[in-house]
């Protein structure tokens, strides 16, 4: 049995007999401190913390009571204010009242039993205010871990589509290349939706052996099959109330896509090995970076099941689409990685981000997040544009085969050399030194593209 939690009082009274009223009424029902004088209590109140706080208005006049509930009040401080004053002049309590305390009683015989109720009634109200503040806070943080980032078109589009969408039940196909971001646009959705203090449960098809899937979507029961030596629920049971994502749903076995689809239709299933329907309630998000069209046409993908899943139909663009993205995402990965290993933030040189711009991503946001992970392991400190540029250069080849291998001409071998050094030395004056050229020349390589053949 779970022990009650009693709530934590100060009780702010100078004068003694009101003090002992007050520990016979509320003996068993809190934890209460009191404090004589408004410095007291002030400094009281800075160094605990307290639930509620019973307030004598006169400190010992009415003008000194409202200064302290003032100052407790613009403080920040969480606490229930509850008043109680000798005063009874109705303008007095009135401007009391407007302060924004829990509760104003005047000192007569009604204490005895009102206080007590009162102090219960401002802990609970409190305490439901924390738990709804946390909420809060939990959900901020799910908004933020899935937040699609960008200026572009692209990524306007997505936001907005994923507000409309997410108001709705019905189930969604998301599509797109590998690492473009499907899983997070699910995660907003999920996250965004009515369904969002619930579980969002996600299963990877293409990562599974075709007989363990099954299993891995509905459960089993003990002994379904060799080596099952003891029963499980499975994700749509894990998901129950809230979204189930199933990645990578054109890699779903043909065998398995029939019971999904009974599933999705019934909103019940059978365990594998099972006699008793379990009925669930859950969202579907299916993802695939497949051409599911192409998968029907060839029998690999059910039609029925395509047009169930395809509800809303969503794609997700590749990176290189919304090029303008990359450096809100590049920076959001390094802050990722930073505060993951405790590291402090490096120096980005400017001239990294429109760099990161012009190379390809056929790996997507998986891509440029690995990219981010491997420079801050190599340069915690500091990262410049010729620390990218290696990443992107295969090390086993020098900058003369790499020529050789593309044949390029003596003039784009040139200005590839001029370039490469120029990322080492980025001191025009003194570049142009060390290559005997003039400022003028060394400026023609540096602007020379010299295209892949």
């Amino acid at each position: 049995m779970s022990e009650t939690v009693l709530p934590r009082v100060l009780i702010v009274e100078d004068q003694l007999n009101w003090r002992r009223l007050y520990k016979i009424w509320l003996r068993n029902s809190c934890h209460f401190s009191f404090s004589l004088s408004r410095s007291e209590a002030m400094e009281t109140i800075r160094n605990q913390y307290f639930d509620v706080i019973i307030m004598d208005l006169g400190l010992p006049d009415p003008d000194q009571g409202i200064s302290v509930i003032r100052q407790i009040l613009e403080s920040g401080i969480q606490s229930k204010i509850i008043v109680v004053s000798a005063f009874t002049e109705r303008e007095l309590l009135l401007q009391v009242q407007g302060l924004g305390v829990y509760a104003v009683f005047q000192k007569d015989d009604r204490l005895e039993t009102e206080i007590p109720i009162f102090v219960r009634k401002a802990f609970e109200m409190n305490t439901l205010e924390r738990e709804n503040a946390n909420l809060r806070d939990q959900f901020r943080e799910k908004i933020r871990r899935f937040q699609i980032l960008g200026t572009s078109t692209a990524a306007e589009n997505l936001r907005r589509n994923a507000q409309s969408i997410s108001q709705a039940d019905t189930p969604v196909l998301i599509t797109g290349p590998t690492g473009a971001g499907k899983n997070y646009f699910a995660g907003l959705i999920h996250s965004l939706s009515k369904r969002v203090d619930k579980p969002f449960v996600g299963l990877n098809c293409a990562n599974l052996p075709p007989q363990l899937v099954e299993s891995e979507l509905f459960g089993h029961t003990r002994g379904a099959y060799t080596g099952a030596d003891r029963a499980t629920i499975g994700k749509f049971r894990l998901a129950d109330g809230g979204t189930i994502l199933l990645d990578e749903i054109g890699d779903l076995p043909v065998g398995v896509q029939a019971k999904l689809l009974q599933a999705i239709e019934e909103k019940s299933f059978f365990p594998l090995g099972g006699h008793e329907k379990i009925e669930v309630d859950v969202r579907i998000l299916a993802s695939t970076n497949r051409n599911l069209s192409r998968e029907i046409a060839q029998g690999r993908f059910r039609e029925d099941l395509f047009y169930r899943l395809a509800g809303f139909v969503v794609r997700i663009p590749s990176l290189s689409e919304r090029k303008e993205d990359i450096p809100l995402y590049f920076d959001q990965f390094v802050r990722e990685v930073c505060n993951q290993e405790q590291m402090a933030l490096p120096q980005i040189e400017s001239p990294v981000y429109p760099f990161l711009q012009t190379l390809p991503w056929p790996g997507n946001l998986r891509q440029l997040k690995n990219c981010a992970t491997n420079l801050l392991l190599f340069h915690p400190k500091k990262i410049t544009r010729a620390d990218v540029r290696k990443q992107f250069m295969p090390p086993e080849k020098s900058l003369l085969d790499h020529a050789v291998e593309k044949k390029f001409t003596l003039r784009e071998m040139t200005a590839l050399y001029v370039k490469a050094l120029f990322e080492e030395l980025p001191n025009k004056t003194e570049l142009a030194r060390i290559l005997q050229i003039d400022q003028k020349t060394l400026r023609r390589y540096l602007k020379m593209e010299v295209e892949e053949k």
